[in-house]
């Protein structure tokens, strides 16, 4: 599926979750620090936000029962982070050529082009015609103790209230993302796209693209590529009044969502001894004894299966802080 080759591929760059579908559609304006919801099929399903009151309009699904906003110390409480901009890209991409400035950005004439190749199975290309807002929220610890309190009321929301059908895991905390006004990407994959090309079609060894601003994407359609870019002009569109008569304008909204950061909530299983029962006297310990076929047993350990919860980093978010775990602060962090 090209929305799960184009996130693996991009997970190196530090970013966080690359999204295969940025826009928000018609389900909320636009993904926020706060917000919990899950990923399927590249897209961002926002339940509701933390950081706002039950009553809020924007809580259009509602909010879980006996639900109360994450108070923050402080009202700051979001940091911004450099721009992305120009053109992205797993490591098994390379770009050919591009007209791109040196900076990054788009050339004053609109038409800047360009070209990627992929040698490799797999891989994935971004280009951001404009820069894009990244946003960070100060306060990790608060945000991740805030989540293993209230996560199970969340999945119950989910699930009863809304009729989804998710575990613990699929859900979503936002505690950073990156919005932009418009977008390209490429999911380069030989394997996973060869049948949807043609039966019989040989794929090159050499996957190749090219995007350009005022005309998109362009591609052998044998090539194993699957690209997109966006979002629609229809999407744009607002109603104006002009000169006694509505007419409609073409308006840029900074609302599309090319990566987001956040946590998860995990549970980690293990083992707790129970019962632990000596089958056999201490001489039967002698070295002898365990290699001449005695069916002496030393000991047996009876375990029941426990777990605790923990809030993880989603995959792909260079974050400093640390895991926060239900029983205490672990250090095998994942990225």
């Amino acid at each position: 599926m090209a929305a799960n080759v184009y996130a693996k591929q991009l997970l190196g760059l530090g970013h966080g979750h690359a999204l295969w579908e940025p826009n928000p559609g018609k389900e909320y304006r636009q993904v926020e620090i706060g917000d919990v919801g899950f990923i399927q099929a590249g897209f961002f399903h926002r339940l509701f936000n933390i950081l706002l009151p039950g009553h809020d309009p924007s809580q259009k699904w509602g909010v879980p029962e006996h639900y109360e906003p994450l108070r923050l110390p402080f009202p700051d409480y979001k940091w911004d982070r450099h721009p992305l901009h120009g053109h992205l890209h797993s490591t098994s991409v390379k770009v050919l050529s591009s007209s791109f400035s040196t900076d990054g950005g788009i050339v004053a004439s609109g038409s800047a082009r360009v070209s990627f190749e992929c040698t490799k199975e797999s891989g994935a290309a971004l280009v951001l015609p404009e820069d894009a807002v990244r946003q960070d929220a100060h306060f990790g610890r608060w945000f991740r103790e805030y989540g293993l309190r209230h996560y199970s009321s969340w999945v119950v929301f989910a699930n009863e209230k809304l009729g989804f059908d998710l575990e613990v895991p699929d859900l979503i905390l936002v505690t950073g993302r990156d919005l932009t006004t418009q977008w390209a990407m490429a999911a380069f994959a030989k394997s996973e796209f060869q049948g949807s090309v043609g039966a019989g079609v040989s794929v090159p060894g050499i996957l190749a693209a090219e995007f350009e601003v005022r005309s998109g994407w362009r591609t052998d359609l044998t090539s194993g590529v699957q690209y997109r870019c966006g979002p629609q002009s229809s999407r744009f569109l607002e109603p104006e009044r002009v000169e006694g008569s509505w007419t409609e304008v073409l308006t840029r909204r900074q609302n599309q969502c090319v990566f987001l950061r956040g946590y998860r909530i995990k549970e980690r299983r293990f083992l707790v001894p129970k019962v632990i029962k000596a089958a056999s006297k201490p001489a039967d310990l002698d070295k002898d004894n365990r290699e001449s076929g005695s069916e002496s047993v030393v000991a047996r350990c009876d375990c029941d299966s426990a777990c605790s919860m923990e809030v993880q980093e989603l995959a792909g978010s260079a974050k400093v802080d640390a895991i926060l775990s239900h029983e205490s602060k672990a250090d095998d962090r994942i990225l």
